[in-house]
């Protein structure tokens, strides 16, 4: 988006905040020419103290960053303020009671809210937002990287990638697929690397013979299980995978982006606990690009499934890329919308 940006208003300044140093980062990486700043505690005064000093012409929040003081001095002043790629976390909707007069507060106070999907367009309505100023528009991440290619990690043999795994989730998956590990290798990228030690411990009864990247443990013919705790290389694990095991939903953490995969062409197989992620895993499932499984054998069987007919785990992935290809043009309509709204 901030590309398309760039590129279609070329004389326009543009800061971007974010809350932590990761997503300085990230920003400086790809953008090193925006202007970053980490975004104020909201206090009156201090968003006084920044409209002031930086005069935005239009204010932009993805997804859900809910500000009511922030909001309102930006109506104030006459600014224009969008939500875009909008959507509405299941932790959200559980504080809307708790928090509902401010949600409402805030959100009247919006030029226009751009949903990422009809569901999240309809949390909005729930958390008090006005009928007339939503729409539901589509998920942006389906334009990410699309053409970008992505080197693959090869590890001499092939394998099956468990991706962005949560605590306990490796234990599960690994009890699924141990009888299966003596001819398979599996390579487990857990979500948040520091997990390591905790890691190696739930694996300790399964007595495998398990390779650790951190360590620089090589891939051998025996090893079963291979420990991917680094940063910055999933989507390179992704492309070379066979399929994919995305984590946060085979126990209850409300799932994760599985668009990445697509981008890949990569088959990808979830738990039931999508919450978070529903209308891509229904948009997934619709177009036979992944398999859900409820339980350890429906995950065995998937699994199994797509090893032994390595040509169905090729036609799903190229499902999954064909469905990303189809809706790669969401960005430019996001832009289209917000330009118009905000007379750039």
């Amino acid at each position: 988006f901030i590309k398309l940006l760039k590129e279609q208003h070329p004389g326009k300044s543009l800061l971007v905040t974010t809350n932590t140093p990761t997503g300085k980062r990230v920003l400086k990486k790809h953008f090193p020419d925006v202007l970053h700043s980490y975004l104020s505690l909201d206090w009156k005064w201090l968003n006084y103290h920044l409209i002031k000093c930086i005069k935005p012409g239009c204010a932009l929040i993805i997804e859900t960053e809910i500000w009511p003081k922030l909001f309102r001095s930006l109506k104030n002043k006459n600014i224009p303020l969008i939500i875009f790629n909008g959507r509405v976390s299941h932790k959200t909707l559980r504080a809307q009671q708790r928090f509902a007069g401010a949600y409402r507060f805030a959100l009247d106070k919006v030029t226009a809210i751009l949903a990422r999907s009809e569901t999240d367009k309809t949390n909005f309505l729930t958390l008090g937002a006005p009928a007339d100023k939503t729409e539901a528009v589509g998920n942006i991440k389906y334009t990410a990287s699309v053409n970008t290619d992505v080197s693959a990690i090869e590890l001499g043999r092939p394998y099956v990638l468990a991706a962005s795994t949560r605590d306990g989730e490796e234990k599960f998956i690994v009890y699924a697929l141990q009888d299966m590990l003596a001819d398979n290798l599996l390579v487990i990228a857990p979500r948040h690397p520091q997990r390591l030690a905790e890691i190696e411990n739930d694996l300790a009864d399964f007595n495998l013979n398990i390779a650790v990247r951190s360590r620089n443990e090589p891939v051998t013919e025996s090893t079963q299980v291979y420990l991917a705790d680094t940063l910055g290389e999933l989507g390179q694990f992704i492309t070379g995978s066979q399929f994919v095991l995305m984590g946060g939903a085979f126990l209850s953490f409300g799932g994760h982006n599985i668009l990445e995969v697509g981008q890949a062409a990569k088959a990808v197989i979830f738990g039931t606990h999508m919450d978070n992620f529903s209308d891509e895993a229904a948009s997934f499932l619709a177009a036979n690009a992944a398999i859900q499984v409820s339980d350890d054998q429906e995950l065995k069987q998937a699994v199994l499934q797509l090893i032994n007919q390595p040509d169905e785990a090729m036609q799903m992935g190229n499902h999954g890329q064909a469905l990303m290809k189809h809706n790669a043009g969401i960005a430019q309509t996001y832009l289209d919308k917000i330009s118009s709204l905000c007379k750039f």
